[in-house]
């Protein structure tokens, strides 16, 4: 251990040594992507590696572990020019990481955070082959990391607002949430349910690990999201369909491992043949909402939102539920009047030249800043 009180473990086996620890500041923290068997799992699929990971391990004066930050290191663009950067692992997409709806480390209390943080970056700032900055991305402002790195960092740049997630909150009847709707959405899901039951037999229904037919339920939902226009002759981006495998691989491993929070498949039926399909999971008081899939020759009947619509109804019944997390920041989200969470990125600096370089850097506009109109000309074509 380093004279900063900080210890580094590396990769899947490092986790795993780590894993009591992780567990006890994690005890009252029900964020699914913190949760231990969750994490362990997105490491063992996310296409770099997870035996990449060095996993920072903070030590109070007594010796007990009040923090954990796992980083890799990989080169990233700051404005065009690529630096070395100590990233925060799930600050960055990829297929796999982008199924955690922000980012952030396991820890005590937001002032152990903030005296880990310092620490790691005193031992980054000894290493060798030293890191030009620290990046903390995708983190919220109710986040450890954000509290930690807004009090590390105190310069007026500190924090850049980047995409974000969606969420609505369940913990009211659903009489009052369907009130907030649009009257256009509303008679739209009303009509498509009319047309819908015309066919025949309409069914809304769930299956949880543990039944007897989830396995089925769930090959079924693969097939049903990795069809029409994610399927092979359109976009290629289900799950069955991907060129590569390690999200549906993650997904899979998350839906059969029984350690991880209760894993969902709702579905819709009409006569018994399953038009509509989504995964989702439960922890604490959240329900997360991974895969949504749908037969696209039933699009004009909208399913995938009737089938949204009956999981919201449910979640609105359920006492235990308080917010349903969409993951996603998807635009048809909107129309059912969800609430935004954007995410913050942080760059510490790390090593003396490049960290200054990279924060000098950062105080250049972005070229979408660039593109703001100016304040005397409101009426003004943006540039090109």
């Amino acid at each position: 251990m380093s004279a900063s009180g900080v210890e580094v473990v590396h990769g899947l086996s490092g986790l795993a040594s780590a894993r009591e620890h992780w567990e006890r500041l994690t005890r009252h923290d029900h964020r699914y992507w913190l949760q231990f068997p969750y994490f362990e799992e997105m490491l063992c699929h996310v296409p770099w590696g997870g035996d990449s990971v060095a996993f920072h391990l903070w030590r109070d004066a007594t010796g007990c572990v009040q923090a954990i930050v796992p980083l890799r290191f990989q080169r990233l663009p700051i404005r065009r020019v690529s630096f070395k950067c100590a990233v925060l692992v799930a600050s960055t997409f990829d297929e796999v990481t982008c199924q955690s709806s922000s980012c952030d480390f396991p820890c005590a209390g937001p002032a152990e955070a903030e005296r880990a943080l310092r620490a790691v970056v005193a031992h980054l700032r000894r290493a060798p082959d030293k890191s030009s900055v620290l990046l903390l991305g995708r983190v919220t402002r109710h986040s450890a990391a954000y509290a930690a790195a807004s009090a590390v960092e105190t310069s007026t740049r500190r924090f850049a607002a980047v995409g974000g997630s969606k969420w609505i909150s369940v913990d009211r009847p659903f009489t009052e949430l369907k009130k907030a709707l649009s009257g256009k959405f509303k008679i739209s899901l009303r009509s498509t349910r009319r047309n819908l039951d015309t066919l025949g037999l309409v069914e809304f229904g769930s299956t949880v690990r543990g039944d007897a037919d989830f396995d089925r339920v769930f090959d079924e939902f693969l097939q049903i999201e990795a069809s029409g226009w994610k399927g092979a002759h359109g976009t290629g981006t289900g799950l069955l369909v991907n060129a590569t495998s390690n999200q549906r691989d993650f997904l899979t491993a998350l839906a059969r491992r029984s350690d991880v929070s209760t894993m969902e498949l709702h579905w819709l039926t009409v006569n018994g043949e399953c038009i509509a399909s989504q995964l989702w999971m439960r922890e604490g008081t959240c329900r997360v909402a991974f895969k949504i899939g749908y037969r696209e020759e039933y699009a004009r009947y909208q399913p995938g939102h009737l089938l949204i619509e009956h999981v919201l109804a449910d979640s609105c019944a359920d006492a235990t539920l308080k917010n349903v997390d969409f993951v996603s920041d998807a635009a048809w989200l909107d129309k059912w009047r969800v609430e935004y969470e954007p995410w913050y990125h942080c760059y510490l600096p790390v090593s003396r030249v490049g960290g200054t370089l990279a924060s000098q850097l950062l105080r250049v506009p972005s070229r979408d800043q660039w593109r703001i109109p100016f304040s005397g000309a409101a009426n003004a074509k943006r540039p090109d």
